[in-house]
């Protein structure tokens, strides 16, 4: 289920697109909602000019605000680390399918488990939609390249 999609415009053309569905992160001490982000796409004569960034950015601060705690995703090292994102693995979070330790990523908004409480969670990537504040299902936003 999407729960938010990002579009970015260039005179009126459509040049990336974020995509985020909503996850949990699983633990013993209960579940915590968050959200998967991706995919995160943007066309090859637009990469290299910080649209994916500023999708990247306007989705988390959308749901910053909105309260969620915390974003997951799959992608590439060299890509994710610089918005901040850290390895999940680091954390002790795990995923119900298989993924490389080196591409599963976590990014806290607000609350997320730590220490030991983290270390036995799990993300659900096939949690039903949260119960917390949400915008609306699709937004468009507009990014001057």
């Amino acid at each position: 289920m999407v729960t938010l999609s990002l579009v970015a415009l260039q005179k009126g053309r459509m040049i990336g697109n974020i995509i985020f569905s909503p996850v949990n992160i699983e633990s013993p001490a209960g579940k915590f909602p968050a959200l998967g982000l991706g995919p995160l796409a943007v066309i090859p004569s637009c990469q290299k000019r910080g649209v994916g960034g500023a999708l990247i950015q306007a989705g988390v601060e959308t749901w910053r605000i909105a309260g969620h705690p915390a974003v997951v995703l799959v992608g590439h090292p060299g890509y994710y680390r610089r918005f901040g994102y850290v390895a999940a693995a680091a954390l002790g979070l795990t995923s119900e399918f298989e993924v490389p330790r080196n591409i599963f990523w976590h990014w806290s908004l607000n609350r997320a488990p730590s220490g030991e409480e983290a270390a036995r969670s799990f993300i659900n990537l096939n949690s039903t939609r949260s119960e917390s504040r949400s915008p609306p299902p699709v937004a468009t936003s507009e990014i001057q390249v």
